[in-house]
């Protein structure tokens, strides 16, 4: 059973990634104006790095907290996955194939390369000896 502190960490990690998400996917739409869902692109890269940084630097066991604040509770809120299904089956059902197969392409291969960018990023900052 998870203790208060714990759930409470979650729940504040989400309540800020939640309005993160919100936040910067409002203003990269309003801006940018496009078909094409940059804001959902946006945070789920950047949920990557963080997470690819965070697998790097903090050992998930020595930081319980912070590992269910960040990881479970922020990143969790952050990425929208669901979002990005929802965005693709749209850009389908108006026979926008190109902007739907871009789309996935982009969440695939941005999100696997955010998480080795992140995890060579966190190697630096923790000093460890960075090889290819």
């Amino acid at each position: 059973m998870k203790t208060e502190i714990q759930v409470l960490s979650v729940a504040i990690g989400g309540a800020l990634g939640a309005l993160s998400r919100f936040g910067i996917s409002s203003w990269l739409d309003q801006t940018l104006k496009s078909a094409f869902p940059w804001g959902t692109l946006t945070v789920n890269s950047l949920g990557c790095l963080v997470a690819g940084i965070l697998i790097s630097v903090a050992g998930t066991e020595r930081n319980d907290l912070i590992r269910l604040g960040i990881v479970v509770g922020y990143l969790g809120s952050l990425t929208t996955f669901s979002t990005f299904g929802v965005d693709t089956i749209r850009q389908l059902k108006a026979n926008e194939y190109s902007l739907a197969f871009g789309n996935i392409a982009a969440n695939l291969f941005l999100g696997i390369g955010m998480v080795l960018l992140g995890a060579w990023l966190g190697k630096l900052i923790a000093g460890q000896t960075v090889s290819g």
